[in-house]
């Protein structure tokens, strides 16, 4: 078994110091999955205080390197931390990698304050068509509510239900539209209850 091995072993049996201990020295000495792994740790303080800026520092290095999942995860602490530029920088990079989170997460970025720009639909579109819930469920908002583009209900509800395939805000927005005849949905007690009952017990 390989030093890999047993520290991803010692952290599934939530042995997180023993894991830490394992990942430390292979991420000090270049492991590109250790550093991913211990800027985790460090985000989640799992076998380590809680270190913001250590996560950051970690998630940088593979980042470099041209990892995508640590390029998104990099992206997205410098946003919370309110490096905006440096952020979009590598969201970016991710994103064109194709990685959903990263692409939605620039969608947020480029939406901000109830103001949607041609930007941030493009980015959510991109990670809405390969079924990320979060970017389906902002379509959903943007096309309802017309951030950015014309109001349309058919689009809105297109996206509200392929959110609700597994996204529990969306299945109460379609219940409710059932329910009370909104989106230019059919007023539908069946439907409603299918969305805002049924439908949502599978999720959970």
């Amino acid at each position: 078994m390989s030093s890999i091995e047993q520290g991803l072993a010692a952290f599934e049996a939530e042995k997180y110091n023993e894991a830490f201990e394992i990942f430390m020295p292979l991420a000090e000495a270049g492991n590109l999955e250790a550093q991913e792994i211990i800027a985790g740790m460090y985000l989640t303080g799992k076998g380590i205080e809680s270190d913001f800026n250590q996560a950051i520092k970690w998630y940088r290095l593979p980042a470099e390197s041209g990892h995508p999942i640590a390029q998104n995860n990099l992206g997205v602490l410098l946003s919370a931390s309110g490096n905006r530029e440096e952020a979009i920088k590598w969201l970016m990079v991710s994103a064109q990698k194709n990685i959903p989170f990263a692409q939605s997460a620039l969608g947020d970025i480029f939406s901000k304050n109830n103001k949607t720009s041609a930007e941030a639909i493009t980015w959510y579109k991109a990670a809405a068509v390969q079924n990320f819930p979060w970017a389906c469920y902002r379509l959903g908002e943007i096309y309802a509510k017309g951030q950015g583009v014309p109001k349309n209900d058919a689009e809105a509800v297109k996206w509200y239900r392929k959110a609700a395939q597994d996204y529990r805000p969306s299945q109460e927005i379609l219940g409710n539209a059932y329910k009370e005849g909104l989106l230019g949905l059919p007023q539908d007690e069946e439907l409603a209850r299918y969305w805002l009952v049924e439908r949502a017990n599978l999720v959970l």
